[in-house]
């Protein structure tokens, strides 16, 4: 079946969502290893799929319904700085993204980048909610989780549907920065959490990050010798998937409803929530944009915004092949110094 093949994204970033969300039912197109290697991969902290564990703390800025983190947002800041800094290729617009379920997140990142990039380079650069990146794709996605209260639910993050979306941007890196203790919280999240412990690319990263990256890249790094946890998380993580939610502390919160023709910049904040009438549970899985899996239809694609499975912006659905590479503008982006 023509829609259980994806071509878009490397093998290691496909196999969880395929797992939850697919059935294991998805298959890799040929020459998509070739097509999605690259070689910031001799670095397992970069990818082709990693978690980066930030133990940030979540904010919710006065005004504002929505939430940022900004210990994510720095952690997100010098990995893409390393980026661009050791991969000239990684220095063209259009390369590079950094997606949140929080708009607030997204403002701040936005704002952290321009201060430390400039305007020109962090334009090239793609900063969206989830909701508003649903049917794109970047070469190297970073995503932040934001939440951090380990005393409170994870809110929004814990919907499936934005996870699968969330998860499935990146082409040849899918970088997850995200308290793991926290948004284990959820049964998907903790399959993720254990799952990346179980292929050794889940990473403490602390601050100063520069210092936490330089330790993870360097020569002699082993990452067969990494340890994740303090206090017995690791016997922790090891928990059943019959364990609920509840029993881990995730509170119930009110959700936006999911919109899968989102617009960019739609975000699935609380100050959105009003106008969804909390409909996001109960939403079908069937629809237009990226979606779960169907009963009636089994597994399927994930299209573009339009439901039409067209190419725009590098996107490229589960069940076409692509037939170029990522577009970028013609004019490279401003060369980071050495």
């Amino acid at each position: 079946n023509v829609l259980n093949v994806q071509y878009r994204m490397h093998p290691e970033i496909r196999m969880f969502p395929s797992q939850e969300f697919y059935r294991e039912e998805l298959i890799d197109g040929p020459n998509v290893v070739e097509d999605t290697v690259r070689p910031w991969h001799k670095h397992p902290c970069y990818g082709p799929f990693a978690w980066l564990d930030v133990r940030g703390k979540e904010t919710t800025p006065e005004g504002s319904g929505s939430k940022c983190n900004h210990d994510e947002a720095n952690a997100a800041l010098v990995i893409l700085k390393a980026l661009m800094t050791k991969h000239e290729e990684l220095r063209e617009p259009g390369l590079l993204a950094v997606i949140s379920p929080y708009k607030e997140q997204v403002r701040l990142i936005s704002k952290l980048l321009n201060l430390e990039l400039g305007e020109k380079i962090a334009q090239g650069i793609d900063v969206n909610t989830i909701d508003g990146f649903q049917g794109r794709e970047k070469l190297v996605c970073i995503f932040s989780g934001v939440r951090s209260d380990e005393k409170a639910g994870i809110g929004f993050v814990r919907d499936q549907r934005r996870m699968n979306v969330g998860l499935t941007r990146g082409r040849s890196s899918m970088l997850v920065l995200g308290n793991a203790k926290v948004l284990r919280k959820s049964a998907p999240w903790r399959r993720l959490v254990r799952k990346s412990k179980e292929r050794r690319c889940l990473f403490k990263f602390a601050s100063p990050f520069e210092q936490a990256l330089e330790r993870l890249t360097s020569e002699d790094y082993n990452k067969e010798e990494e340890t994740y946890s303090e206090e017995g998380e690791d016997e922790e993580w090891m928990d059943s998937d019959e364990e609920s939610d509840e029993e881990f502390g995730a509170a119930e919160e009110a959700e936006g409803a999911w919109v899968p023709q989102a617009e960019p910049g739609l975000s699935d904040d609380e100050d959105d929530a009003s106008d969804s009438g909390g409909a996001g549970a109960a939403a079908a899985l069937q629809g237009d944009g990226d979606e779960l899996v169907s009963e009636k239809r089994g597994v399927v694609g994930l299209e573009d915004e339009d439901g039409g499975g067209g190419v725009e912006d590098g996107d490229v659905s589960v069940g076409s092949k692509r037939t170029a590479e990522d577009t970028v503008p013609a004019k490279s982006a401003k060369k980071i110094k050495q």
